[in-house]
């Protein structure tokens, strides 16, 4: 309860204030509004009892207390049904690019964990972002689930002449591949990224991935990654990869400033 919090709580670096998406209200909120807010957690807790989606109480926390989002450190959303999707991201970001950052905000907000689906969502507070951990769209067609590289990249450029440190992990169903369309995804540049993660992919994810990012001061590369029979796809989504071994000669001829795989 909001109410029952004393103030040193708040204002300790290490508090974390978490707020339910199933809930419609965001006027309680207001209580804190005169508080520092160092880390929010965002997901759904038990079912909505409103006519009100989450995705709605996203867009209302977003306009409402976007002044909040700016002076946090760290934002998470836990993402645990499709509630949240926002299938109107790729244009949405699409236009944010043309605009060249002018919707941007200075902001401390630095460590972020979103689905690529939900950075034009928040753009306006990403300008000072640092690391980042999101995941691969997975797309599904006439009975394939496809992860795809090129809409999570064509998303990332929104924010990757900050970033850091980046995880990637494999993503829920997101959509009917017919309903995402990116047109194909240009190598897209993160000049001061140093540490970059795969965790959970495919041999074809990850080389994707690889062959379509420049990294010039990467220093430390890590990822775990499974084969076709490994389990973790079904027989139509098993690793259609080429011959290619992802050796340390093959990574050091694509970044040649690692120092830690």
């Amino acid at each position: 309860d909001l109410h029952e919090i004393t103030d040193d709580v708040l204002e300790r670096p290490s508090t974390t204030i978490v707020i339910n998406l199933s809930e419609s209200e965001t006027g309680q909120l207001e209580t804190i509004r005169e508080k520092p807010w160092h880390n929010i957690i965002l997901s759904e807790f038990g079912y909505s009892t409103t006519s009100v989606t989450p995705k709605e109480v996203l867009k209302e926390l977003v306009q409402n207390f976007g002044d909040k989002l700016l002076g946090a450190h760290s934002l998470t959303l836990i993402e645990i049904s499709p509630n949240t999707y926002n299938k109107g991201f790729l244009t949405q970001s699409s236009s944010l690019i043309e605009l060249g950052g002018s919707e941007r905000r200075a902001s401390k907000l630095s460590d972020v964990c979103l689905p690529p689906h939900l950075i034009p969502t928040f753009y306006p507070s990403l300008s000072n972002i640092a690391e980042l951990e999101t995941t691969i769209p997975v797309t599904y067609d006439s009975g394939r689930t496809t992860p795809n590289v090129d809409i999570l990249l064509s998303v990332m450029r929104l924010c990757s002449n900050t970033l850091t440190s980046i995880t990637i992990k494999n993503g829920h169903i997101s959509a009917a591949s017919g309903g995402l369309r990116t047109g194909g995804c240009c190598r897209v540049s993160f000049p001061q990224l140093i540490r970059l993660n795969l965790v959970g992919l495919s041999k074809q994810s990850a080389l994707d991935i690889l062959s379509a990012i420049e990294c010039p001061t990467l220093r430390h590369l890590t990822f775990n990654i499974f084969s076709a029979g490994s389990g973790n796809y079904s027989h139509s989504q098993q690793d259609t990869a080429p011959a290619i071994r992802i050796t340390a000669r093959f990574l050091h001829g694509l970044f040649p400033h690692l120092t830690y795989i």
